[in-house]
């Protein structure tokens, strides 16, 4: 069995391979990444909070405390990245499905709100 990393990259590249042309197209529509709005709060630092907002081609993080706004696109349904920066941004679901936090880089965020 591989590592945790492993595993999710293997998921993602799973994902991306099973995609259809049509499914891709779908998947880049807002209201397919409206349940992951909201405010999410740093477990590091309290102070640090980034707002997702649903765009066409992915996700929009707005960091609340530059008000700095990063632009993610989709890869899966819960995997963004932004490739000028080579950074991700990984969405963690809950068991019934809703977004519950978020992973930016290495840091986690929990969700504090809509």
């Amino acid at each position: 069995m591989g590592t945790p990393i492993t595993n999710l990259l293997l998921s993602i590249m799973l994902s991306v391979v099973a995609l259809s042309p049509a499914d891709r197209l779908q998947a880049q529509t807002p209201a397919r990444y409206k349940s992951y709005e909201g405010e999410y709060r740093s477990r590091d630092d309290s102070d640090d909070m980034v707002r997702l907002i649903a765009a066409d081609t992915g996700i929009v993080m707005k960091q609340l405390w530059d008000r700095k706004e990063l632009r993610f696109y989709s890869v899966t349904d819960t995997y963004f990245y932004n490739a000028q920066l080579s950074y991700a941004l990984y969405i963690l679901k809950d068991e019934s499905g809703k977004a519950k936090s978020i992973l930016l880089g290495r840091a986690r965020f929990e969700k504090v709100g809509p």
